[in-house]
């Protein structure tokens, strides 16, 4: 009964990553269908699927803004700026002091 539940295996014998199925997997994912405007990805240094920057962090630089998440598994490392996640000023401090660790993309 098992068998009939799995996804037909191709001739090649391969599957894309989006054809397999995990039930364990239950990481929050965003909508990443829209990626237009504005995004700042972060670059992990040593892997990993998440990088964390603290209110705390911000805050020791004249910055008051939240934590940020950039998850591989949610947004694969970026988040949008100026929306609710990122603000313009955080995005800017990011990328201009840390340009090997966070990089803007789709740039406006």
């Amino acid at each position: 009964m098992v068998e009939a539940a799995r996804k037909q295996v191709p001739a090649s014998g391969k599957l894309d990553p989006e054809e397999v199925d995990d039930e364990r997997d239950v990481s929050p994912r965003a909508n990443t269908d829209d990626t237009s405007g504005e995004r700042v990805r972060a670059i992990p240094a040593k892997g990993g699927t998440l990088v964390v920057v603290r209110k705390v962090d911000f805050a020791n630089n004249g910055i008051d803004h939240p934590d940020v998440e950039f998850s591989f598994r949610k947004d694969s490392f970026t988040l949008p700026v100026g929306k609710d996640s990122l603000s313009k000023e955080a995005a800017n401090f990011l990328t201009k002091n840390y340009p090997t660790s966070f990089e803007y993309i789709n740039k406006e």
